[in-house]
This record gives C-alpha cells, structure tokens and sequence, in this order.
C-alpha cells in the first residue's frame, strides 16, 4: 500500500506553506487557535486515467472551523492542552502558532482512511509573509506535480 506519512513528510513544506496562507492571518485573523486544515487525497491508482506520479493526488484542500471538525473526528484527544500552550508560545514569537491538519484519503483497503499532522508555524521567511489567494490552487499543482 502507498505510504501516507511518506507522502506527507515529503510534501510537509507545501502543506506548511497552505496552513499557513489559510489559518496564519495574512488575510485577517490568526485561526490556528480555532480552524484546522482538511486535505483531501485519493490513491492515484484508483482513478480512471494516470494523473499523477505520485501515490496520491490531492483533489482539495479547506480549513474548517474545531468545531465542525469535531464533528467528524475525536479533536479532544488530537488537539490537547499542550498544543493550544505550544502554539501561543509559537505566537508570542511571532510565529503563526500550531496548525492541525487532518488527511482524508480515500481509496484505501478499508474505504476511506485519516491521518493527522500538528505542523508548527514559526516565523515565516519574508516571502512567506504574502497572502496569496489562490493558495488552494498553488498547493494543490505543487503536491501533483502538475505545474
């Protein structure tokens, strides 16, 4: 089977840089705190034609607010105490703070699978500090190898 935290840990830069443009306050308030991300992947070798040359292609990417993500998942257990500690001390820094990311890859064995990152947002490099709006867009050509 692909190996899903191979395929994150090698796309962590890219999937970093999203949390970031999505939950980091370039484009208003910090929502690290409060949102999550949702990357949606499905395995390349359960779609109809190659489209990538990867194991999985990342078809979207949303941040959705704890709340509504606690809805599907178990947050209590996944985004504890010291997460929430960790990421202000992230953000007395100057950093973004603590982004949570869920994976939502279905294709697999079992139907669909989840995996979950904590990825810690420092400070950013100076171009890290430009919102773009077409984030989704950028990461999702960049995880596929399609730009």
């Amino acid at each position: 089977f692909p190996d899903v935290g191979a395929w994150i840990s090698a796309h962590e830069p890219e999937l970093k840089w999203a949390s970031a443009q999505a939950l980091g306050g370039l484009e208003g308030l910090n929502l690290t705190s409060t949102h999550g991300m949702v990357f949606r992947l499905v395995r390349s070798d359960r779609l109809p034609a190659e489209r990538s040359t990867g194991p999985f292609v990342m078809f979207d990417a949303i941040y959705m607010s704890m709340e509504e993500m606690a809805s599907y998942f178990p947050m209590d257990k996944l985004y504890s105490e010291s997460d929430h500690e960790e990421s202000a001390e992230i953000k007395r820094n100057g950093g973004f703070g603590v982004a949570f990311a869920v994976f939502e890859i279905q294709g697999m064995p079992q139907g669909t699978a989840f995996w979950f990152r904590r990825f810690k947002l420092g400070l950013p490099g100076p171009g890290g500090l430009t919102y773009i709006d077409e984030w989704r867009w950028v990461v999702k050509n960049v995880v596929n190898d399609t730009f």
